[in-house]
């Protein structure tokens, strides 16, 4: 076995896991917008979507925070944790931040992310402290 044989296989495993890695942000699919959260200033959070292109960059929560944005499979839908006059949760929302509703009044969520089917989004929950959350 030569040299470059011995090498070729730890290199090709090594590429394989590299493109295994999950992603740190979320997009509709192919072509579709990615949403991401990005801080304005210290400790204020807000979601955006923007193109694969890196164009079009726009920002559609204007709340207290907001942030762990997840499509819904079929693209239509954002969720995501946010903090708003009205309570913090799990809220829903249309891909321009319209139509927001708090899907879990009583805040100490987070981490939100749709099943697969979309039938079931799945969050963390604190539950330290006496907090029985929903």
């Amino acid at each position: 076995m030569s040299r470059k044989t011995r090498f070729a296989l730890p290199l090709a495993a090594l590429v394989a896991l590299v493109a295994a890695a999950p992603a740190m942000s979320t997009t509709r699919g192919t072509n579709g917008l990615i949403v991401y959260t990005q801080e304005l200033r210290p400790d204020h959070f807000q979601l955006f979507t923007i193109h694969p292109d890196g164009s079009g960059a726009k920002q559609i929560t204007h709340a207290v925070n907001a942030g762990n944005p997840d499509w819904s499979p079929n693209g239509k839908t954002i969720v995501a944790e946010m903090e708003r006059a009205q309570g913090g949760g799990i809220w829903l929302m249309a891909p321009d931040g319209g139509r927001a509703r708090n899907l879990t009044p009583k805040g100490e969520q987070g981490q939100p992310a749709f099943s697969p089917d979309a039938h079931w989004i799945a969050y963390e929950r604190d539950v330290a402290d006496g907090n029985n959350g929903i």
